[in-house]
């Protein structure tokens, strides 16, 4: 088996390639090693602070589950809103409570909400972590 080297040499074996070649190419291994010790140590931070978000959020997520928010907005007589109630208006309501929850935590698979009633949903606090809500779209007469 062959094998070409950098700067066009070749090497009938890879014993032959490295005792040929490590005296030319001692950096380059040098620099290889760093590299794979820098990758292990970024990956062992990455899931050192993905385990302080995780106990975070779990955390957050038992004050916030099973909340009910209430918001008000004016209404038709057959309980059609005039206008939606959207993640902003959710997320102000959970921030008047006392829970902080970014707007794109909180899913609306159906889009924004467009009449009275009880909604539950869903809030993301972490890829792991998904609480429940509710949310009480309360209609006043227009």
């Amino acid at each position: 088996m062959l094998i070409r080297l950098m700067g066009g040499r070749e090497c009938s074996s890879v014993h032959a390639r490295t005792r040929a070649c490590v005296a030319q190419r001692s950096q380059s291994f040098c620099d290889l090693f760093k590299e794979a010790f820098l990758l292990q140590l970024f990956h062992a931070l990455a899931a050192h602070v993905g385990h302080v978000d995780l106990a975070a959020a779990q955390e957050r997520g038992a004050k916030v589950d099973g909340v009910m928010v209430k918001i008000t907005r004016k209404a038709g007589v057959d309980g059609r809103l005039f206008g939606s109630v959207t993640t902003y208006d959710i997320a102000e309501a959970l921030q008047g409570l006392g829970h902080e929850v970014e707007r794109s935590a909180i899913r609306l698979p159906q889009g924004p909400l467009k009449a009275v009633g009880d909604y539950p949903i869903a809030v993301a606090l972490h890829g792991d972590v998904v609480v429940q809500i509710t949310v009480s779209v309360l209609g006043e007469q227009a």
